[in-house]
């Protein structure tokens, strides 16, 4: 009895057995197919509920994308000299929020260095309708220009966009400099550039002002020093540096004599401030030749 059982047995196991590769591929290919299948069906998900989505979400007032105020583009003129007047800014009207601050104090602020910033700092979000009026689209980290023009620190770690510090504030930022000031009606003027490179000036009003350009560097009567390089801003620090690596390079030259090459790596730093001392220090090449005066 047990030896007929087994035969049966063993064809019914060879019987249940996958048929090979070719079965394995089929199970592989089925599978396959069904991913495909299910990535394509969620894509369409995904596409109709972002149809969906949109139909029901933006209307006829979103066909010419952000409201823009016609005074923003053409505004009127008036004050002493008959210019633009700029009460309304492009964004303004941009959503609820700027609208309600359109609505505030405005509050004018010259500049774009350390006083400026301390002012911007200590401001809250729908105090005033803030904007800031500068000559420079960034503000510079001053204290680390003599390290720029060594090379120990890139440039671009040195500034920070104003437009990036202001839009928790959602303020405003005018690129040109203010050149006059009507204080009677409450006209600060600034003189910007039009695309064809000539200067335009503007009013812009403002109900309270902030001046905060800075202060420009100091001689102290040394004569000679109005035609050396300062260190003050970003456009001084790389103007320095090309010169410093300018002459390094005409002194490797083998056709430059002794004394030449003396001449172009004697350097001479006047002022012993923080900035005249970290100028000196930071290269080891040029401390060498430095002298304080």
């Amino acid at each position: 009895m047990l030896r007929r059982t087994l035969p049966s047995l063993r064809l019914l196991s060879t019987q249940a057995q996958p048929h090979g590769p070719f079965h394995r591929a089929r199970k592989i290919a089925r599978y396959t197919g069904y991913l495909a299948l299910s990535s394509v069906f969620g894509v369409c998900v995904i596409g109709a509920g972002i149809f969906v989505h949109d139909a029901f979400t933006y209307t006829e007032k979103h066909v010419d994308r952000v409201p823009v105020s016609p005074l923003a583009l053409h505004p009127e003129r008036g004050g002493p000299k008959n210019l633009p007047i700029v009460r309304v800014q492009v964004d303004d009207e941009q959503d609820e929020e700027n609208v309600k601050l359109a609505e505030k104090p405005k509050l004018v602020i010259v500049g774009g260095g350390w006083g400026a910033m301390g002012v911007l700092k200590t401001l809250h979000v729908g105090d005033y309708h803030v904007t800031v009026v500068s000559s420079e689209t960034f503000t510079t980290f001053t204290p680390l220009l003599p390290s720029a023009v060594v090379g120990t620190v890139q440039v671009r770690s040195l500034i920070e966009p104003i437009r990036k510090i202001i839009a928790r504030l959602r303020g405003h930022f005018v690129q040109g400099k203010a050149v006059d000031l009507d204080m009677k009606q409450r006209f600060l003027e600034v003189e910007t550039m039009t695309p064809d490179g000539e200067t335009a000036n503007v009013y812009i009003p403002y109900d309270k002002l902030v001046i905060a350009v800075g202060s420009t560097s100091s001689t102290h009567g040394v004569p000679g020093l109005e035609n050396c390089f300062q260190l003050k801003t970003i456009a001084d620090a790389q103007a320095m540096r090309r010169r410093i690596m300018d002459n390094f390079e005409m002194a490797s030259l083998p056709t430059t004599t002794p004394e030449e090459r003396k001449r172009l790596l004697s350097f001479v730093v006047c002022g012993g401030g923080p900035t005249g001392i970290e100028t000196a220090a930071y290269s080891e090449a040029i401390s060498q030749y430095a002298e304080v005066g």
